[in-house]
């Protein structure tokens, strides 16, 4: 199933559902961010709206890569992130996993904070 980068360029958020291993979850994208997603064709035609922007990523290019740059470097940067009502739990995530290594993949949020709030103290 192809991926595609669906950027938010509206005043407010945006709720698209995915397909593949996240379907069936609303993903909500907040003004000014973008997800990265698994989407059918016909999703992704459904997903079409007024100042948004839905990209097909190639074959080759993968989603880390397509993050990179966008996401957080520090731990306190993803600690923050936890606080922040606008930000998707999968995309606190991955960030976190970013940081801490696949180990916490899918961990619940409470122990990803605590492993955050450890590395931010060493």
């Amino acid at each position: 199933m192809p991926s595609y980068r669906i950027t938010n360029n509206r005043k407010g958020s945006y709720t698209v559902l995915p397909s593949g291993p996240e379907a069936g979850r609303a993903m909500t994208i907040p003004p000014g961010g973008f997800a990265d997603l698994e989407l059918s064709e016909e999703a992704a035609k459904n997903a079409e709206y007024p100042d948004v922007k839905i990209e097909k990523l190639g074959k080759g290019a993968k989603k880390s890569d397509a993050e990179e740059g966008d996401a957080p470097k520090s731990a306190e940067d993803v600690l923050a992130m936890a606080e922040d009502t606008e930000v998707q739990f999968i995309t606190f995530r991955k960030a976190a996993v970013k940081i801490l290594g696949d180990d916490y993949a899918k961990s619940k949020k409470d122990e990803i904070v605590e492993a955050l709030k450890a590395k931010a103290e060493a």
